[in-house]
C-alpha cells in the first residue's frame, strides 16, 4: 500500500499506523516532510517486521498542532 502524505510547506511531522485501538504499530516517518516528498510504502508489517492481520487501521499524520487520521483496510 501506497500512502501520499502532502503538506503546504516543510514542516516536523508524525506519520504512523495504529489499530482500532489506538495503539501505534508502525512509525513511517518521524521528521521532516517536505512538500514534494514523494510516497511512503507500508507492507502490511509493523515496526519489528511482523505481518499485522488483515482488518481496519488508522494512519495519523501528526504535523504542528494539527493531524489528519484516515482509515485503512489491510486484505490479504
Amino acid at each position: 500500500m501506497t500512502l501520499h502524505p502532502q503538506l503546504p510547506k516543510r514542516a516536523a511531522v508524525a506519520l504512523g499506523l495504529l489499530d482500532v485501538s489506538g495503539r501505534r504499530v508502525l512509525t513511517l516517518l518521524a521528521g521532516e516532510l517536505l512538500p514534494d516528498r514523494g510516497s511512503y510504502e507500508w507492507d502490511g508489517t509493523d515496526d519489528v517486521g511482523l505481518g499485522l492481520p488483515q482488518g481496519v487501521y488508522l494512519c495519523r499524520l501528526n504535523a504542528g498542532r494539527g493531524s489528519v487520521t484516515t482509515k485503512l483496510m489491510l486484505l490479504k
